[in-house]
Order: C-alpha cells, then sequence, then structure tokens
C-alpha cells in the first residue's frame, strides 16, 4: 500500500515525521501546495476546488491513499472531497471519535479552521483563529522574539490547556512552552499519528518519502532538514 500525503505547505510534512517516529519508515509521497498558501484564508469553494486537485494528482501519482493533513481542507471540505474519490481519502480529524478534552481548553488554528465550528462542535470548548503562525512556519521561524511577541499578544488568559489544530504548529510547542510554562498542550498532529499508527501497523519496512512542490520552496531543502527525518527524504 503506498500513500500520498497531502497539505498547503510544510506541516503536514511535520505530521509525517510523527508517523515515522512511531512506525518507521515507508515509500509516501507528499504534495505541499506551496503556490496556493496559506489555505486559512480561503473561501470554502476554492478550498474544495484546491483539494480535489491536489488530491487527484497524488492517486494519479499511484498512490493507493491520500492523507489530507491539513486541519482547514479537513474540517472545511473534508467530507465533501471523500465523496469525490472512489479511492481513499483519510483526514486529519478522524481520530477525534471519543477523544476527550479538558473542558478549560483552548483551540488555536487558521481562520476558516475556526470558523468552519469543526472542533468546538466535536470537542465542546473555544477556539481562536492564529492566522500568522502557520506563515511562521512556512517561513522556517519557529522561535525567537517575533513568534514570542505575537504569541503573548494573542493568546488570552485564563485555560490550562492549548489544542494545537494545524499541522504546522507541531514546530512551535517548545516556544509556547517558553512564553506558557504551565499551560498544556495536546498536538493534533501527535494525536493523529498515534491514530494511524494503530490503524496500519507493520508498515514501517523502509522506503523513501518524496516531496513535491507546486511552487516555489526556496526554503524547503532547510526545512526538511531541519525536521530531521529518520529516513530517506527527497525533495523533487
Amino acid at each position: 500500500m503506498k500513500f500520498g500525503f497531502y497539505d498547503s505547505g510544510i506541516g503536514g510534512l511535520i505530521t509525517l515525521r510523527e508517523i515515522v517516529e512511531r512506525v518507521g519508515c515507508f515509500d509516501a509521497l507528499y504534495l505541499a501546495d506551496t503556490a496556493n498558501f496559506p489555505y486559512g484564508d480561503k473561501e470554502k469553494e476554492e478550498l474544495f476546488e484546491i483539494g480535489r486537485r491536489g488530491i487527484s494528482y497524488l492517486f494519479e501519482m499511484g498512490v493507493d491513499v491520500v492523507v489530507v493533513a491539513c486541519n482547514t481542507l479537513s474540517t472545511t471540505v473534508g467530507e465533501n472531497l471523500k465523496k469525490e474519490f472512489e479511492s481513499p481519502v483519510i483526514l486529519i480529524t478522524e481520530f477525534l471519535e471519543g477523544l476527550q478534552v479538558p473542558k478549560n481548553s483552548l483551540i488555536i488554528g487558521t481562520k476558516r479552521t475556526v470558523e468552519s465550528g469543526f472542533y468546538q462542535r466535536k470537542l465542546g470548548v473555544s477556539a481562536l483563529a492564529t492566522p500568522k503562525l502557520a506563515q511562521f512556519v512556512e517561513m522556517g521561524i519557529w522561535g525567537g522574539g517575533e513568534v514570542e511577541e505575537y504569541l503573548k499578544e494573542i493568546l488570552p488568559e485564563g485555560f490550562d490547556f492549548l489544542i494545537l489544530a494545524c499541522t504546522h504548529y507541531t514546530v512551535l510547542k517548545g516556544t509556547i512552552r517558553k512564553i506558557k510554562p504551565n499551560l498544556g498542550i495536546l498536538d493534533i498532529s501527535e494525536l493523529f499519528a498515534d491514530y494511524f499508527a494503530r490503524s496500519f501497523k507493520g508498515l514501517g519496512s523502509g522506503g523513501k518519502i518524496k516531496v513535491f512542490l507546486t511552487g516555489k520552496g526556496e526554503k524547503y531543502p532547510e526545512l526538511i532538514s531541519a525536521l530531521k527525518f529518520p529516513c530517506l527524504i527527497e525533495l523533487v
């Protein structure tokens, strides 16, 4: 079984690293839609068309299953996208069944993810759009003064847990803990990686990950290197 992974940028590749750390290396294609990044400010109709093209591309490249490693797509048009394809499409939100989170939690994600109300309905907690964070990560700014100042400015008081509902945000956990040391963190990417590892036991028997970009990606060699994948990864 060959897997394709898809996101607007580096975020889904961060999630794929979490998966590889749990199951081992396997052959996979990764599509970063850098030509259309960011997704969080796009309308639902446009997201559907963008998502349909991205998933179609991966199936045309010969994968058997596509994982939509993007919260924005999964929460806004994910179910509609699944209906478009006969082959399996897995959404990053599919691990949620039965998940219990602390009630005093705050979800952060893109503007479109938060406006969808998806996580608020599923988990019964509040949500806040943090539109600059994915852009920081995509630019390779994973810490430092600019990110810290933005987080201090935008994160409210009064919450005990933060739920990271954007695959880009995983690499920001160290910075969040630095400025909010008493705040618990639940990471959607890690939770999905656990779900994927349970669902596809024995998958990792060696292989290479090939990364494709739809647009410019001058920083991608640097970003991929910073992720420290434990297996072969090639930027095509």
